[in-house]
């Protein structure tokens, strides 16, 4: 009997010795595991970059409006402009030149008069101006005009708010 109990003890005392190294070797087989699930996940790429370089927004109560600007050359620029509201949303987007002739001005919330650039495209689809401030202290104002579109909804023409130029 002595002799079953001695072979029963090395018997378990070998399984519970090979279970410990099997163990062990199973978690390091799981962390190497690990290891390459995290080098083989993808990289997430982040979103593109918004191909505007300036942004002028206005979010008043009911008005929800903007106007995106790529400076082409000194007299070219892309847009898009946004707008909902009053009107059904719209966005369009173009190509505007610079008008040339009399300086052009706007006025601020205050009444103040200031000195704009004038873009204007004119193409068969929609008509749009685009007033930028040019004069020191308004270069983040600007405001837009559609007029003559096919898919405005509001009438003949639509004058945009005071827009504001949203830092990056």
């Amino acid at each position: 009997m002595k002799i079953i109990q001695k072979i029963s003890f090395i018997f378990i005392s070998l399984c519970f010795l090979n279970c410990g190294i099997k163990n062990e070797n199973s978690t390091q087989n799981s962390a190497d595991s690990l290891q390459m699930i995290k080098k083989e996940t993808p990289k997430v790429e982040n979103k593109p970059q918004d191909p505007f370089d300036k942004t002028f927004r206005c979010n008043k109560g009911k008005y929800e409006e903007y106007l995106k600007i790529k400076q082409i050359d000194e007299s070219t620029l892309e847009y898009e402009v946004f707008l909902g509201g009053e009107c059904d949303r719209l966005t369009y987007k173009g190509r505007a030149i610079l008008k040339s002739g009399d300086a052009e001005t706007d006025e601020d919330e205050a009444g103040n008069a200031f000195v704009v650039d004038e873009y204007v495209d004119s193409n068969k689809k929609c008509g749009v101006n685009l007033r930028l401030g040019a004069e020191e202290g308004y270069k983040n104002q600007a405001r837009f005009m559609v007029y003559e579109c096919e898919t405005l909804s509001c009438g003949q023409a639509f004058i945009s708010q005071s827009l504001v130029l949203e830092s990056k």
